[in-house]
């Protein structure tokens, strides 16, 4: 048997959850089955820095994404990168036994991967949905929030997307979701056998405590996107100086030039340069020292798929404090949930933590101890199961 991933979208250096999960998946069963990644160069590129180079049974099968791509808006770009899957599929001869699972939902994705799963009636098919994707008319930002905007461009792209998906999904084919909080939407589009909803999902590397000692009072870590809340993180930290004039806060992630210039331009207005360090981009044994270091884990996103972010940081004994998404309800311990934008119970409850070191202990306990229960194994296990049902 061999599995085919289809992983055509990505663009930047950085690796989104998904991505995550499909290295995952990869690195589990490369051990057992012959695997095929169907990607872009570039990505292929930083899956293998990811992946290392000596896994066996995995190889990648690739289209050439020139440096005149970046140059078209991200439109044209999957226009273009579709025509060319399509003629590198058709070049690829499938068995009968063969697995093909497509990683997310964007066309350069779903077009050649319907085209491909046409070619052999009896292969397997398996479609993630890591993700809703909001109302145009309220977008990322008020999905959750109530607010309502003008519809963006790529909002309206996203969502445009998701139907083409849902048009190209093979009524044989299994949808594999991570979020059980999707279950009524997805059900409400396919057949209720269809769906299959992975729990416990996600996981974490096995933590190395390097540092013993927490001089770190709350770590923040996320792209720099509007809809991860870095704006009203710093508006917490803000209020929390007025109880806890010497906070100790690090902000581990980056963005582009004008999001980083705008972080920095708020930390200054603010008044928050002793307060706050920007250490950028880090992972691997980096990332567990600054966790290890850190008392208090924030999660200002007011939009998420599923914060794959809560399961590491509680692996390292942290405390999480967050907005009450729908999607976070699979974490029930270790966790502190406030309303929606409600910044002032935000700041007020990471305050209580940092006041009553009792409390912060008991539920550093219980974040460690919730996290145990998710593992990738588990995760690979659960989709293997599925593939060989």
């Amino acid at each position: 048997m061999c599995i085919y991933f289809f992983e055509l979208p990505k663009t930047g250096h950085n690796i989104s959850g998904g991505e995550n999960c499909l290295l995952e998946n990869i690195k589990y069963f490369s051990k057992k089955y012959r695997c095929i990644i169907i990607t872009t160069d570039l990505a292929e590129k930083i899956f293998k820095e990811r992946l290392g180079g000596n896994l066996k049974n995995v190889e990648y099968r690739t289209i050439s994404t020139s440096d005149k791509e970046g140059n078209l808006n991200i439109f044209f770009s999957y226009v273009l990168r579709t025509v060319k899957a399509i003629f590198l599929v058709s070049r690829i001869k499938l068995n009968n036994q063969d697995v093909l699972i497509c990683n997310s939902d964007f066309f350069p994705n779903s077009i050649p991967f319907f085209i491909f799963a046409t070619t052999k009636k009896s292969v397997k098919i398996f479609y993630w949905w890591r993700v809703v994707a909001p109302s145009i008319f309220k977008g990322f930002e008020g999905q959750y929030t109530g607010r309502y905007q003008i519809p963006k461009i790529n909002v309206v792209h996203y969502k445009i997307n998701q139907l083409l998906y849902i048009l190209l999904t093979k009524k044989k084919g299994i949808i594999i979701t991570h979020a059980p909080a999707y279950y009524d939407y997805l059900s409400n589009k396919f057949a209720k056998n269809q769906i299959r909803v992975i729990k416990p999902y996600g996981g974490h590397e096995k933590v190395v405590f390097n540092c013993k000692e927490k001089i770190i009072d709350i770590i923040w870590m996320a792209r720099f996107q509007k809809l991860k809340g870095l704006d009203n993180f710093i508006n917490i930290v803000k209020k929390i100086q007025k109880d806890i004039p010497n906070i100790k806060v690090v902000i581990l992630g980056s963005g582009n030039k004008k999001e980083i210039n705008k972080l920095n331009e708020a930390i200054l207005k603010n008044g928050l340069s002793k307060n706050i360090k920007c250490k950028g981009f880090v992972f691997g044994q980096q990332k567990s020292d600054f966790l290890s270091q850190s008392k208090i884990f924030a999660m200002t996103s007011y939009f998420e798929s599923y914060g794959q972010v809560i399961v590491e940081s509680m692996a390292h004994g942290l405390p999480i404090v967050s907005y009450d998404l729908p999607t976070f309800t699979v974490f029930s311990r270790g966790i502190i949930k406030v309303p929606i934008l409600d910044d002032d119970s935000f700041s007020k409850e990471i305050i209580k933590l940092l006041s009553d070191k009792e409390k912060l202990q008991k539920f550093s306990e219980d974040a460690k101890e919730f996290s145990s229960g998710f593992s990738w194994d588990k995760t690979n296990s659960a989709i293997e199961s599925i593939i060989n049902c």
